[in-house]
């Protein structure tokens, strides 16, 4: 098991180095990453250590209680099944997603600011497509939930 800790919380970076001293490695080579935050800075899976109860580890924690939160997370982490990269490659990232999706947003926004000079035809159209990008954006996050 190979450990990158990135933690904003300092006493919890501390305290994590301490505790798995022998396990941390570098970020490139590590297996997961321990976090108090998700950010999407990080490619790698997160083993979540924060307060709330959706945590990967638990807190507040002692030696004990972190190696059985990191043994349960790893071998949870080793059952996911390896996806086939080829696969990953025809998806799109989600902060494509996210762009994707504040472009629609704007585009709505302005032809909602405009809908009382657009013709009626020209209206259903762009429903159609809008519903068209919503379902296109339902079946994507749904393939990478599942991945």
């Amino acid at each position: 098991m190979k450990i990158n800790i990135c933690c904003k919380s300092p006493i919890l970076q501390k305290t994590l180095d301490l505790y798995l001293k022998d396990y941390i490695s570098s970020y490139d080579n590590c297996d997961f990453v321990i976090s108090d935050e998700i950010s999407d800075d990080i490619n790698k899976p997160i083993c979540l250590a924060t307060l709330r109860e959706d945590s990967d580890i638990r807190r507040p924690m002692h030696r004990e209680s972190l190696f059985r939160d990191l043994c349960v997370f790893y071998e949870n982490l080793n059952k996911l099944p390896k996806d086939d990269t080829k696969k990953i490659d025809n998806i799109l990232d989600v902060n494509e997603l996210k762009n994707l999706r504040r472009s629609l947003d704007s585009i709505n926004d302005l032809n909602s600011k405009n809908s009382s000079n657009i013709d009626p035809l020209k209206s259903q159209i762009d429903n159609i497509f809008q519903d068209f990008a919503n379902k296109l954006y339902d079946v994507i996050k749904k393939n990478n939930e599942q991945i």
